[in-house]
């Protein structure tokens, strides 16, 4: 990926230097307006494969299914998080999470559960904080890295989760075994 996005800012742009007022911020707001481009650029293929996907779409759209979690699998879920201080886009922390974890418990479950039955996976939870880290060499060497949503890592875990507990022995089954691994 880093291959094709260098390339292309090569292509676009003469090699620009990185200044030495070189911020979080800017950095971010330059791959986030890079990508955006990258995307524009995008033509998306006419392929059978696409066609058949979208005709076959309308049929399936209900082809799987999760039993609700509950608030118990969303507490699991999210103990089962690594514990990090580091904010996401919106402040949150896994830390700070997992110790309000049996508050929230109820309303995220209900929220998840939700999102599942309309099969949404919210803009919000899309969005990531960009930091530039330093890799080895020169000054000007730094590379990005996302650091997600923490209610998009709960909801990932959960459609894991759910998607185990269904394909090991059926829906209702094993779950409770599943929760206590």
């Amino acid at each position: 990926m880093w291959g094709v996005i260098n390339e292309e800012r090569s292509y676009h742009h003469a090699q620009k230097e990185v200044g030495t007022n070189l911020t979080a911020q800017n950095f971010s707001n330059y791959y986030a307006k890079e990508v955006e481009k990258l995307v524009k650029d995008l033509n998306p293929a006419t392929t059978i494969s696409n066609v058949y996907v979208k005709n076959t779409a309308r049929i399936f759209s209900k082809s799987l299914y999760f039993n609700p979690c509950t608030k118990d699998e969303i507490i699991n879920i999210i103990n089962h998080l690594k514990t990090k201080k580091g904010e996401d886009v919106y402040g949150h922390s896994t830390d700070i999470v997992k110790k309000v974890a049996k508050e929230i418990s109820e309303p995220l479950c209900m929220a998840l559960n939700k999102c599942i039955e309309d099969g949404v996976f919210p803009e919000r939870m899309k969005h990531a904080r960009i930091l530039p880290i330093y890799k080895k060499g020169d000054c000007s060497y730094y590379r990005p890295i996302a650091l997600l949503a923490v209610f998009s890592k709960i909801f990932e875990g959960l459609i894991t989760y759910l998607t185990i507990a269904n394909m090991v022995t059926g829906p209702e089954d094993r779950r409770s075994q599943l929760l206590s691994e």
